[in-house]
């Protein structure tokens, strides 16, 4: 999601990522996986100064487009193929399941 501030007569765009898809690696430095155009999951350390309910926000390391992965995240690898299902069809399934 992508919101624009207005922040001392410029403008500035934050990204909001949901918590779920950030993690912090040994050094206490946040990370996200995200999917690139050829459906290769990558890691990339980001910034997330501040939560907002229940996303960070998100001011430096991805770009608006990004594909964060928020879910599945013990099954997931940096390098291997992956193929992304939207919220919905997620939800869809795992109803389907219950």
């Amino acid at each position: 999601m992508i919101f624009k501030n207005i922040l001392n007569n410029f403008a500035r765009f934050i990204l909001l990522v949901p918590q779920e898809g950030v993690t912090h690696n040994a050094q206490g430095k946040a990370t996200a996986l995200i999917l690139d155009k050829d459906d290769v999951v990558q890691l990339r350390e980001i910034e997330a100064s501040k939560a907002i309910g229940d996303q960070w926000v998100v001011t430096s390391g991805l770009q608006a487009g990004d594909r964060v992965i928020v879910s599945g995240l013990q099954r997931i690898r940096p390098g291997i193929k992956a193929r992304a299902i939207s919220s919905s069809q997620e939800n869809a399934s795992t109803e389907s399941k219950q």
